[in-house]
């Protein structure tokens, strides 16, 4: 499959205008007033030192990042929504990763939620955030494989993932469980499956937008270093098994999910760690 042409975050707005329309939702049509509100509420505050630089400076010198909205709206993955309320469906934000070093490029997609709405406190909360990680051979621009956040940023991932290619594109289909937005992945597209159109994550140079307000916002204590900013570390050949920093109360929450998973409760039933050995 011919990889797709390069295009800049500051290009037109047309970008895949014409593929696939009856499934790229918009993020002023699917999040309506709760999703505009949390981001809103998000782009006033100040983005600190610590947070930019305890995971911008993890980027090695090898490893280029982009704002190509074009090739991540081609690799972009095609989610089942159908247990998301259309009031929270999520804004899709990416990053374009390239390296000499090595044979892939990624697709970082952050999917943003505006509330994780659950039955307890513990993971009932304003804001959740879920990672999809989209392996790209370098040579062929075939997906190789795609990692994901399967529960509680558990890492999965599948080496021979259903690609949709109905639009053009080559779009991964992954459905997003009730409750916590982990991925399940799918072998085919359903009438639920739409795709999103896809935002910046911000500014790479500048670091700043909206993965480092919400890094500043106390996404930065639960974040691994690393995870996102040197991204093959959550490759199936790499050597992170998680998105959880484990500094702090991060620590907690990955022994009480890593607990919950080993014993099959709270969601960890709808979970699907694809080809990652348990």
């Amino acid at each position: 499959m011919a990889s797709p042409g390069s295009q800049s975050v500051s290009s037109s707005s047309e970008t895949g205008s014409n593929l696939f329309d009856e499934r790229r939702v918009t993020r002023r049509d699917a999040v309506a007033k709760a999703g505009k509100a949390l981001t809103g509420g998000m782009g006033i505050l100040a983005v600190s030192g610590s947070a930019t630089a305890s995971h911008g400076d993890t980027k090695p010198d090898h490893v280029t990042i982009s704002e190509d909205i074009g090739w991540l709206s081609y690799y972009s993955p095609m989610l089942d929504l159908r247990h998301v309320p259309i009031e929270n469906h999520p804004q899709l934000l990416g990053w374009r990763f390239s390296s000499p070093e090595y044979e892939t490029e990624v697709g970082v997609y952050m999917a943003e939620y505006a509330v994780q709405d659950d039955v307890l406190t513990l993971t009932s909360h304003a804001g959740d955030h879920e990672f999809v990680y989209v392996f790209v051979d370098r040579e062929t621009g075939e997906v190789d494989h795609v990692a994901y956040t399967a529960y509680h940023w558990l890492q999965g991932y599948v080496t021979n993932p259903n690609v949709n290619t109905e639009d053009g594109g080559a779009h991964p289909t992954l459905m997003v469980a009730p409750t916590y937005h982990n991925y399940v992945p799918q072998s085919s597209a359903t009438s639920s499956s739409i795709l999103l159109d896809v935002d910046s994550l911000g500014d790479p140079g500048e670091r700043t937008g909206p993965l480092y307000q919400w890094l500043s916002n106390g996404g930065e204590s639960s974040l691994a270093t690393g995870a996102v900013h040197e991204p093959w570390n959550l490759s199936r050949h790499g050597t992170m098994t998680d998105w959880w920093s484990r500094e702090g109360i991060s620590a907690v929450n990955y022994w009480i999910v890593q607990a919950w998973a080993t014993i099959g409760i709270r969601g960890a039933d709808f979970a699907d760690r694809g080809d990652r050995d348990l």
